[in-house]
């Protein structure tokens, strides 16, 4: 599934190199993508007395990547060259040290790097808090993962009625670019870079391998510690296919009005597909 036209075009603004740039068509790239945020994303949850709080108060848990799943999740490299000086005709000189001695320093310092460059990116990761969604309640996947194997539950959210005095919920929320390239910081961060564009954490943080494709992932990405944000109210409650009936009345019990539609997951039995029954 390639990338959608108007992603590669958002991706090209707000993450480019060229900080002018940027700069200049930034509310460009925000508008293109606003306007193409589905109107209805997903959120996957197992019961537990988290998640029912979030769905009591209409809040939504923004928590550290460093927390996720995927190991990989807001990875990014930064990849610092080693001093020219040990590629020059002086490691070859016989006053000076030898090109062996030249090699071994240079595995030394690329290895030093390497480590540097893993605790920083673990500790950058610290500074920012995430919320994921999907654009598909139907996944089979998503529910085993994310809504503990079909016994849990997924709140649907009308992005529609975020308010016009919360826009800047929906400035936070970005697709997730699935790619096999993984993204260096270097050219964003390194030592002797003039850039610095205010979105470079969000790039590494909607970047993901292409394996997680099928999540159809969007995310809401702000720069805190973890903490319960809030959010619009649900419009839709669907109970995974495996949920016990204690737990559904559980559910129930925490809506946050009587407005939201309740549902129910079904397995089809013609097709690996799920189905949505409304109660009632």
């Amino acid at each position: 599934m390639p990338t959608k036209k108007w992603v590669k075009t958002w991706e090209n603004i707000m993450f480019s190199n060229n900080i002018n740039y940027m700069r200049q068509n930034r509310d460009k790239a925000m508008l293109l993508k606003n306007d193409n945020i589905p109107s209805s994303l997903f959120q996957f949850r197992a019961i537990n007395k988290f998640s029912l709080f979030n769905l009591h108060t209409n809040t939504i848990w923004m928590n550290t990547p460093n927390n996720f799943n995927d190991p990989f999740d807001s990875a990014f490299a930064m990849k610092i060259p080693v001093d020219p000086i040990f590629d020059t005709p002086l490691c070859n000189s016989k006053t000076s040290i030898s090109k062996e001695e030249c090699d071994i320093i240079k595995t030394i310092v690329s290895k030093t790097n390497n480590e540097i460059n893993k605790k920083r990116v673990k500790d950058i990761k610290e500074y920012y808090s995430i919320s994921c969604f999907s654009e598909n309640k139907d996944s089979i996947l998503m529910w085993s993962h994310y809504a503990d194997q079909h016994k849990g539950f997924c709140i649907e959210y009308d992005t529609r009625t975020i308010p016009s005095n919360e826009e800047y919920k929906r400035n936070l929320l970005m697709p997730v670019i699935y790619s096999h390239d993984f993204l260096d910081m270097y050219e964003y961060w390194g030592q002797h870079t003039n850039i610095n564009n205010p979105y470079a954490f969000h790039y590494a943080a909607t970047r993901k391998s292409p394996v997680w494709r099928y999540e159809k992932e969007w995310r809401l990405i702000v720069e805190h510690e973890p903490f319960n944000m809030k959010f619009i109210a649900p419009c839709k409650i669907f109970l995974g296919a495996k949920i016990s009936q204690k737990d559904e009345e559980i559910v129930m019990n925490f809506l946050p009005t009587t407005n939201v539609k309740l549902y129910k997951m079904e397995v089809d039995a013609n097709s690996f597909q799920l189905r949505a029954k409304q109660f009632g």
